[in-house]
């Protein structure tokens, strides 16, 4: 007996999946075209709604969204807003500020007054630059804690916000609260594959943080590199350098000893840290493990800033010097901030991060966070104060069976960070960062 077919309205359709769009504005486009392409093409499959900007005559402002008219008939649900918290360089005098009202114009075109234009927003941040979250003297106001406020109390308040490389232990509270997600992304994976890829690191190597701050961020990148490796988690060994600043000359800073040492004679150290700004601190630990015996050098960091320090000596200049004088062998960065004489000198290793920051967008407003959490779960990374990633370093490394996916198995997860805001009392609050 024939079975027979079933009709077309029996049958369930699978909806397809869900569209999204890439929102920026003209100027944060211009600021840096290659990523926010590269987001755009992973994170939407193309599609970019541009908002405009008009200017009057008393300096004010207002940013126009035209596209967002024509969403419901393009099959439009989700936005993805780019944008950048990234100070003044060069001759570009914009402020954090500045860049910072930029996104959050963006995402208050997107209110309705009835219905809502798009169903749900990720703000995706490749450069989010914390460090102005330092609380060290009465009265001093945290911008980072201003920025974060505006985009938890934005009239259409985005449902994720994507960091890439924090900083700062303290960026995750102040943004995951109040039904906004944070999801704090590292670029360690990427790096390491890129430094494999290049012919470094393996089973001698060591890995050093030029500072107490950047020790969580180095243990989890020695980690990621012995996986790839394939090799046992604790092989790859963990150096911390101490770091003095002195509080009348911010931005300066001197070798004074170690925290945690380890012998480097013959051996290749990857000096691992999330940002270089003046880039003194990654050369003065570079110059340190040179005189200790060390056979190679190689200097790994997510932001490129790259500036000009208070004594008008240019990274560049310090890092093209290091290069001549044999003191570094290679330099592995990201392209989460715009580059320029970077890209012409071939010791230096660009990666690109904008698809990855892409494809976790579409990902968390397509699938969730959950899925998210398992697919991506080695790029996934959450800061801790410097102290309690101290005691975390030491427990783990003391363990045989020590893993590095304790930051994966919760994207939004903040319960772990164990005496968040107890500093060391051992270490002064100018040098621990």
């Amino acid at each position: 007996m024939a079975v027979p077919e079933k009709s077309p309205k029996s049958i369930k359709e699978k909806k397809p999946p869900v569209s999204s769009t890439t929102v920026v504005d003209s100027r944060t486009y211009f600021y840096h075209p290659s990523i926010v392409d590269d987001i755009c093409q992973t994170g939407s499959n193309g599609h970019i709604s541009m908002s405009s900007f008009y200017f009057f005559p008393d300096d004010s402002w207002e940013s126009e969204l035209k596209d967002v008219t024509k969403y419901k008939s393009e099959g439009i649900r989700n936005a993805i807003v780019v944008g950048f918290v990234t100070g003044p360089k060069g001759e570009d005098t914009t402020t954090m500020a500045e860049r910072a009202s930029w996104f959050l114009a963006n995402l208050n075109s997107l209110v309705h007054p009835a219905k809502p234009w798009v169903k749900d927003i990720c703000l995706t941040i490749p450069h989010f630059e914390a460090r102005s979250d330092r609380d060290a003297r009465p009265g001093v106001a945290s911008l980072a804690q201003i920025i974060a406020d505006a985009i938890v109390g934005a009239r259409r308040k985005p449902k994720y916000v994507i960091t890439l490389g924090d900083h700062s232990h303290r960026l995750h509270k102040y943004i995951n609260r109040e039904g906004v997600h944070h999801v704090a992304v590292t670029a360690n994976q990427l790096l390491a594959q890129t430094l494999i890829d290049n012919g470094y690191g393996d089973i001698s190597t060591v890995v050093a943080a030029p500072d107490i701050g950047a020790a969580g961020r180095a243990d989890d990148f020695a980690y990621k590199l012995a996986k790839l490796l394939n090799i046992k988690p604790n092989t790859i060994e963990l150096t911390i350098v101490k770091k003095e600043r002195d509080p009348k000359k911010l931005g300066e800073s001197k070798f004074a000893g170690f925290i945690r040492d380890v012998d480097v004679t013959g051996k290749t150290v990857i000096i691992k840290d999330d940002l270089t700004d003046t880039s003194g601190t990654l050369l003065n630990a570079a110059s340190e493990f040179r005189r200790k015996g060390a056979k190679k050098i190689i200097l790994v960091t997510t932001h490129a800033v790259h500036s000009t320090d208070k004594q008008g000596v240019k990274a560049k200049d310090k890092i093209e010097n290091a290069f001549s004088e044999g003191i570094i062998d290679a330099y592995f960065i990201t392209d989460s901030r715009p580059l320029t004489w970077e890209k012409d000198n071939a010791q230096i290793h660009i990666v690109p991060v904008g698809d990855l920051l892409g494809n976790i967008s579409r990902s968390l407003l397509e699938r969730g966070s959950i899925s998210t959490g398992i697919k991506f779960r080695d790029h996934f990374f959450q800061p801790k104060h410097p102290a309690a990633m101290l005691k975390q370093i030491d427990k783990k490394r003391k363990s045989p069976k020590a893993e590095s996916d304790d930051n994966s198995f919760d994207i939004f997860d903040a319960s772990a960070r164990e005496d968040e805001d107890k500093p060391d009392k051992s270490i002064t609050p100018m040098a621990q960062f």
